[in-house]
């Protein structure tokens, strides 16, 4: 087993092996003693007594246990010449204290163990092993040869089991099993298994420093010198919480954990625009989950499940049709469009755009507003955010009726056809809704005032009659300004909270 070497600040003269160096020998290793055993040997932990308990081929006349006193036992082991030859004492001893001990090591002198080719081994008790406030504790020693007798059979030692104060480990948030106390001034080292992201250590109430008091690396907790009741807390370290209007490398199309009390489906980041973040459906509204006043106040009628038309009966031409021009800045619309046109794709978009109509999709814990589809000019942003080797690029008609776009700077067009892009290719959601034939925009073309719109089937951006062709709603929420995210690598996913 392991013996540990004390370092000895006195030198020793010996005439006679116990009266004359009794006393410097006890007081040479007592050194490891805890407590006043120089001035009150039987204090702390001590010896009771140590009886003879077996032997293998070994001098039991000549072999004995010649003192013993506080911890430290004297004794004189003579073996046999068989190599496993060896001899077992039994040790008892009594912790005379108020307070729970724990065993620490066996510690020894080397001029006070006169033979290394002689070996102990203790069984029945090991480091941390507490013995109780006022109760007793049996454990045995052998002594055996360390590689066969073939060296002195005969030992003369002194040897001190060395107790220390116990002290309790409590594990705070860690996963598994690990030691429960420890001795006081011995080492604690352990590897965590799963690990910690960190560890923070208070010893006694106080809370320890991290690289002075302790060291936490790859796993595994080092404190050199323990001297109090442990609590060993981990830490696991979450993402850390962005502002997201603060982070310009949002990732577009990141799904989100937002969600609306009875409407179903995913909504995924659209655009960030340095103040406010914007959220899309990723998929067209269910419009049996829209009520009657929502329908009403956007003046739509329900095609089927996923598709709307504009209802001519509930945009009438003596309807007052206006723009907020507050908020023209912040969703995309232009207030160049001429308010006299009151084409029908026009007043669907007043519709469209008024936030006061789109309640229903709003979280209040988490989003301001919004509005019931993506206006072409925030689209367009949002797209050469993510394809800048496609770059679209919108233009109001000379006659302010609405808008036509370029690919790369070509020539602009009411029929913008993406099927050549990587967005196409990519059939990336936040562009392409794959379950729908067509999706609105709340913009208008900039020939005869149709309503634009996402078509599916031939991926191309095209007017179309708002009272007759069908097609989805995609709304977009703007986030309240002091929404935090996190972002969870597994579920790949922004969990959202104020």
């Amino acid at each position: 087993m392991k013996r540990t070497k004390l370092v000895f600040a006195i030198a020793f003269l010996i005439s006679t092996f116990f009266m004359s160096v009794g006393y410097a020998a006890i007081s040479s290793i007592a050194l490891d003693i805890e407590g006043t055993a120089s001035a009150t040997v039987q204090s702390g932990v001590f010896i009771t007594d140590v009886t003879y308990k077996s032997n293998v081929g070994a001098d039991t006349v000549n072999s004995m246990i010649n003192n013993f006193i506080g911890s430290i036992m004297n004794s004189t082991v003579v073996l046999g010449t068989s190599n496993n030859s060896s001899i077992t004492y039994e040790v008892e001893v009594y912790n005379n204290t108020n307070d729970d001990y724990a065993f620490k090591s066996t510690t020894f002198d080397q001029n006070f163990y006169d033979n290394d080719g002689i070996k102990f081994e203790l069984n029945g008790i090991s480091k941390n092993t507490i013995v109780p406030s006022k109760q007793s504790k049996k454990f045995t020693i052998t002594f055996s040869y360390e590689n066969g007798a073939n060296v002195s059979n005969t030992l003369n030692s002194y040897l001190n089991f060395s107790f220390g104060k116990n002290h309790t480990i409590t594990y705070m948030d860690i996963e598994g099993t690990y030691q429960t106390n420890i001795a006081n001034g011995l080492k604690y080292e352990n590897e965590f298994s799963p690990a910690p992201d960190d560890i923070e250590v208070s010893m006694g109430g106080n809370t320890l420093t991290k690289g002075t008091d302790f060291t936490y690396e790859n796993g595994v907790l080092t404190i050199s010198n323990v001297t109090d009741n442990l609590v060993i807390t981990g830490i696991t370290n979450l993402p850390q919480e962005t502002i997201l209007a603060d982070n310009s490398n949002l990732n577009y199309g990141d799904l989100t954990d937002y969600s609306v009390d009875g409407i179903t489906g995913n909504w995924r980041i659209f655009y960030n625009d340095g103040t406010n973040i914007f959220l899309i459906k990723e998929t067209c509204v269910n419009v049996s989950e829209l009520d009657e006043t929502t329908k009403n106040a956007l003046a739509i009628t329900t095609s089927n499940n996923n598709s709307v038309t504009w209802s001519t009966t509930k945009l009438p031409n003596d309807g007052v049709y206006t723009l907020d021009e507050t908020k023209a800045s912040k969703w995309g619309y232009s207030t160049m469009l001429d308010v006299t046109n009151k084409s029908y794709a026009y007043r669907a978009i007043t519709k469209s755009v008024d936030v006061t109509n789109c309640n229903i999709f709003v979280n209040t814990d988490l989003a301001d507003e919004a509005i019931a589809a993506p206006t072409i000019e925030m689209w367009v942003k949002s797209w050469n955010k993510v394809y800048p080797e496609y770059k679209l690029d919108t233009e109001l008609s000379a006659g302010k009726t609405g808008y036509a776009i370029s690919v790369n700077g070509g020539t602009a067009s009411t029929t913008c056809k993406l099927t050549s892009t990587q967005g196409w290719s990519d059939k990336n959601p936040l562009y392409f809704d794959t379950t729908a034939d067509r999706y609105w925009f709340a913009s208008s073309a900039s020939s005869n005032a149709q309503l634009l719109h996402m078509n599916m089937t031939s991926g191309t951006i095209i007017g179309g009659s708002a009272t007759s062709y069908k097609a989805g709603l995609r709304p977009v929420v703007c986030l309240n300004k002091d929404v935090k995210g996190v972002y969870d690598e597994e579920t790949k996913m922004w969990h959202l909270s104020k």
